[in-house]
């Protein structure tokens, strides 16, 4: 029979125990269990936005904080029962499970194409398949890698479509380039395809046309279509130009910058004027790759139509600028055509997205956390999983690394309530 509104103090043997054990008397009515709450936040990272499902019914939290929905206390009634130990993780208290939204930053990568427009990038049709294969390989992959672009010799000693070139000088001495270029929307001018005469020996300095920028594809594609090939190959000159502009970046991540040069002939500027090579234009080039690896920029170099007869000198000079690049090649990387240009620039752009992710926090238990890619679950320790360098890096490896290689991806962390397993 229920007795309604007695403690358990009333009765000697239940007094006695209390009395014992320090526990507070209660009336049935007047118990209470614990309830559980969970929140998470999303929290965006660059190329690869972080986020999760509410989970629990919570609302979104700024990113870097911490939810926690307080467990809601229900008088029951029933037996008096001891509490069961807390499954609470490394952030859980002993009344509550707490599931911590971590803030997960991408660093994403930069990549400067630095492409040769000297007049013999026109021979052999090698011209309009970089311009085709350069527009293709930022848009594809934009999303993760900031891209820019750097043209030698300098676009301002090509004539025709006059008004246009005169914008496109003056956005050049802008503060902000890339937007100025973007903005104009006039169609391409009809460009001679060839010019000849004393303007094919210019060697005009090459200069950064396109700062390094997030999602920078319509202004690069912007400018190629009003660029053609002419002048002379100052390689040298224009390398050393990098240094005092995309190696002067305050914001750049360690072991974040590229320089990806691609070229069909051998440096003629500034001793060979313009009309041919020779060894200290070479030799000031590779000071030049050098230097910028000194200054934690690697170089990668393709070289358009080295392969044929007579191109030894080319390929060996290529060959040297590579291997001083720091970026692991022995030699350049040949191309004869579009389809292997875009191949090469595909490889070697995916090649330098990382798979890495910095958290804000380092969590005290590794298998406590959740790893999503897509909303998909990822295993600690799998080959196609995770793993934690350090304590506070996130690696996707095998599968999930090449995918997130792909293009822009969900990636969630969260620290978890218990061990994290598989199912």
């Amino acid at each position: 029979m229920k007795r309604s509104g007695l403690s358990r103090c009333s009765y000697p043997f239940f007094a006695l125990a209390c009395t014992l054990i320090g526990a507070s008397c209660s009336t049935d009515e007047g118990r209470e269990t614990r309830g559980t709450g969970r929140a998470a936040a999303t929290a965006p990272i660059p190329g690869a936005a972080v986020g999760a499902a509410g989970r629990g019914g919570s609302q979104p939290i700024p990113q870097g904080s911490r939810a926690l929905q307080q467990p809601v206390r229900e008088p029951v009634a029933g037996p008096m029962v001891a509490p069961e130990p807390s499954a609470a993780g490394p952030t859980g208290g002993s009344d509550a499970c707490e599931v911590a939204q971590l803030a997960a930053e991408r660093v994403i990568p930069e990549m400067m194409i630095v492409l040769d427009r000297s007049g013999s990038m026109t021979g052999g049709g090698r011209w309009v398949p970089s311009v085709s294969a350069v527009k293709g390989i930022t848009r594809e992959l934009g999303a993760i890698v900031n891209f820019g672009l750097t043209l030698f010799p300098h676009p301002r000693n090509q004539p025709g479509g006059a008004d246009d070139i005169e914008m496109f000088s003056e956005c050049l001495e802008t503060s902000e380039p890339a937007g100025c270029l973007a903005s104009r929307s006039s169609e391409p001018p009809d460009l001679p395809t060839r010019v000849t005469g004393g303007a094919t020996a210019s060697c005009t300095i090459g200069l950064m046309v396109v700062p390094v920028a997030k999602d920078s594809a319509d202004a690069i594609a912007w400018v190629l279509d009003r660029t053609i090939p002419l002048g002379g190959t100052p390689t040298s000159q224009t390398l050393e130009e990098l240094l005092n502009g995309h190696a002067s970046k305050a914001d750049a991540q360690p072991g974040s910058q590229y320089v990806l040069l691609v070229t069909d002939g051998l440096p003629t500027c500034p001793m060979g004027q313009g009309r041919m090579s020779t060894p200290e234009d070479a030799d000031a080039s590779n000071a030049a790759i050098e230097a910028l690896a000194m200054a934690d920029i690697r170089t990668y170099v393709i070289g358009y139509d080295t392969s044929g007869p007579g191109n030894d000198d080319l390929a060996a000079v290529l060959d040297g600028f590579a291997m001083r690049g720091a970026t692991g090649d022995l030699q350049h990387r040949p191309v004869e055509d579009e389809a292997s240009l875009l191949e090469e620039l595909q490889q070697i752009t995916r090649s330098i997205v990382r798979c890495d992710l910095d958290l804000d926090e380092a969590p005290d238990r590794p298998d406590y956390v959740l790893v999503q890619l897509d909303g998909e679950k990822l295993l600690l320790n799998d080959e196609n999983g995770w793993k934690l360098v350090g304590d506070r890096t996130i690696e996707l490896v095998g599968n999930a690394c090449e995918q997130l290689k792909t293009g822009s991806h969900l990636v969630d962390v969260t620290v978890e309530c218990a061990p994290v397993g598989p199912g």
